[in-house]
């Protein structure tokens, strides 16, 4: 089994003005995965850069289309399947 372990870094974004509310950020960042990925933006992204690591892919430009379209549920499912755990600090 192997594991990725994402750091969460969101952050609450203010544009300063009383008129709008705060807009949480999600940001998830991985010493483990491919360091040109960047930082993922939601759990289903975490999941699809720890399995386009394993897979052994470096740039977002490789990685199958069929794995960008895929929900978070089957992206879930295909880590289990390659023995891939995801978790988060």
């Amino acid at each position: 089994m192997t594991t990725y372990t994402f750091k969460d870094d969101s952050y609450w974004f203010s544009n300063g003005c009383d008129c709008c509310d705060d807009v949480l950020m999600e940001s998830f960042n991985c010493d483990e995965t491919s360091c040109s990925f960047g930082s993922a933006y939601s759990e289903t992204d975490c999941y699809l850069q720890a399995i386009a690591t394993e897979a052994g892919y470096e740039y977002w430009e490789d990685i199958p289309e069929r794995y960008r379209d895929m929900g978070h549920t089957e992206l879930k499912k295909i880590a289990k399947d390659m023995k891939i755990e995801v978790e988060f600090q």
